[in-house]
């Protein structure tokens, strides 16, 4: 259930509740949520909600709060969030991926427009930083991550951005500190062709429950959209990724993967859809395909089929991956 009532223009005071029930397990929650703006490019907005659910593992209650204050013109963009949720915190609804932990984060950026005249292929220069810090007590430690960086708008829709990370992160009960360097970017080279790379390198935390540690990693993707005569379109990329162990560089992982979508337009009712992804660690192929026709407006028929192929062999009266 949901209510809402307006206090003035982009602004509201709310309240909701939901319940879901199943096999004898109960998940209650209630809460109510602001949202204010006010006039110089100002806004807040914050919610609150309780939880208790019963009759299951995860039978217990808690808490759930936010806060955001945000600033923002055409040269500065400032946003800060505050956030907490209990160990006990449980929403059935909602798409939660931590609970049990405190943080807050800050991010601002400044836009520099260079002079169109003198340097026509730059569009925007964006410095920015991000920091964000934490107590995770599920894990037993402390998060942080900053982000430093700039980000560049170039003509024909181009986009560059590269930034240095630095990370602590908690797990099982200990902390582990990492760092990136990274670069990515797109941009529109022809009618017909928009490339695009990334880049990452540095040391990153290999989540092992008995014993975890961090090392040197790697991660590079490259690709395409590839559109010819406004029927058919082809979005094609590459990553390559590698883990290894500290100290004697043994290779942990080695993972390439290739992802492929497909669309061709027959007509203006009419469209077929065709996606492939390889995964080289598991050695597989997954493929889905869809075709949909319009009857009418609001009314879609849609035709699918999806496959997984895997390379796999029956030893000692099981079946292995490979």
């Amino acid at each position: 259930a949901r209510a809402q009532m307006s206090l003035k223009a982009g602004s509201f005071a709310g309240a909701m509740a939901t319940i879901t029930e199943l096999a004898g397990r109960t998940n209650l929650t209630g809460g109510a949520d602001l949202s204010l703006n006010f006039k110089g490019s100002n806004h807040v907005n914050g919610f609150v909600i309780g939880s208790n659910t019963t009759g299951g593992d995860d039978h217990g209650s808690g808490i759930g709060l936010q806060g955001n204050y945000g600033f923002s013109t055409r040269r500065v963009n400032l946003q800060t969030q505050v956030e907490h949720y209990d160990r006990g915190f449980v929403m059935d609804t909602a798409f939660l991926n931590r609970v049990g932990i405190t943080s807050g984060w800050g991010y601002v950026d400044y836009s520099f427009y260079p002079d169109k005249d003198r340097h026509p292929w730059i569009r925007r220069i964006t410095p920015f930083t991000f920091i964000q810090r934490g107590r995770d007590r599920i894990q037993g430690g402390d998060d942080y991550i900053g982000v430093f960086g700039g980000r560049f708008s170039l003509t024909r829709q181009g986009f560059l951005r590269a930034d240095r990370v630095l990370s602590q992160e908690a797990w099982q009960g200990g902390e582990y500190e990492g760092g990136q360097w990274r670069m990515f970017g797109n941009m529109q080279v022809f009618r017909w062709l928009r490339p695009s790379f990334f880049f990452s390198r540095g040391s990153s935390l290999y989540y092992d429950e008995v014993d975890p540690f961090v090392g040197p990693s790697l991660s590079w993707r490259a690709g395409g959209l590839l559109q010819i005569g406004g029927r058919f379109s082809e979005d094609i990329e590459y990553s390559h990724n590698t883990f290894d162990r500290p100290g004697t560089g043994a290779r942990v992982y080695t993972v390439d993967l290739v992802n492929t979508r497909t669309t061709y337009q027959f007509t203006k009712e009419l469209a077929v859809r065709a996606i492939v992804r390889y995964d080289s660690q598991q050695d597989r192929v997954l493929t889905d395909f869809l075709g949909s026709y319009d009857l009418r407006p609001g009314t879609v028929v849609y035709i699918g089929y999806g496959s997984l192929y895997q390379k796999r062999a029956y030893r000692n009266q099981e079946w292995i991956d490979g």
